[in-house]
């Protein structure tokens, strides 16, 4: 756990949202599915509507990260890539891949995620072609995009997250880890790192 937690701090650990944000059955990214493409009625509640659209761009989210995750561009740069500040939270593209990479090999940036919407800022280059692809993939058009805009009008999400404050105590038959993280990450994700099974 030691091990693990040391290499999430230096590299970070992929930022997944957690399954605690699908619903209890895991269905509210299918749900959203159903009424965007008008197999069902949305809820009445717009609440819920919300809370449906937003599981369903989280869905599209973990797709693009475990796919980066796969490739190896965890602690990466690619061309086009949406770069975030990590002392700021500021948004940026650069021609300049070398240094980039090298900025995100020291954790002072890192790349974003799409989390869809009509509004969405977007990357450029081949890291625009991937989202559009994924996009593409899951059957979701423009269209769709700005019908259902009041419900999420899209933002960017860091790819990674780094845990601070981490402390390990060891007591019979279990271990007690504590450690912090920004604001929109999930514990959960990062236990699961450390656990190597589904949470």
């Amino acid at each position: 756990a030691q091990t693990i937690l040391d290499e999430l701090q230096r590299h970070g650990c992929p930022n997944y949202f957690g399954e605690q944000r699908f619903g209890r059955e895991g269905d509210n990214a299918q749900a959203a599915w159903s009424f965007l493409t008008g197999q069902t009625r949305p809820p009445r509640d717009p609440k819920q509507r919300r809370l449906l659209f937003s599981a369903f761009q989280s869905e599209l989210f973990n797709d693009w990260l475990a796919d980066r995750v796969t490739r190896g561009e965890l602690s990466s740069a690619i061309e086009g890539d949406l770069m975030r500040k990590e002392d700021t939270g500021g948004l940026f593209t650069s021609d300049d891949l070398e240094d980039l990479k090298a900025r995100t090999a020291c954790f002072a940036i890192s790349a974003t995620g799409p989390i869809f919407g009509a509004t969405m800022r977007r990357p450029v280059d081949a890291a625009w072609a991937r989202e559009a692809s994924l996009l593409a993939e899951r059957g979701v058009t423009e269209d769709m995009l700005l019908k259902w805009r009041r419900l999420g009008e899209g933002t960017r999400r860091a790819c990674r997250v780094r845990p601070t404050n981490v402390l390990i105590e060891s007591e019979p038959n279990a271990l007690i880890i504590r450690f912090e993280l920004p604001k929109g990450a999930y514990a959960t994700t990062v236990l699961r790192e450390v656990m190597k099974h589904e949470a």
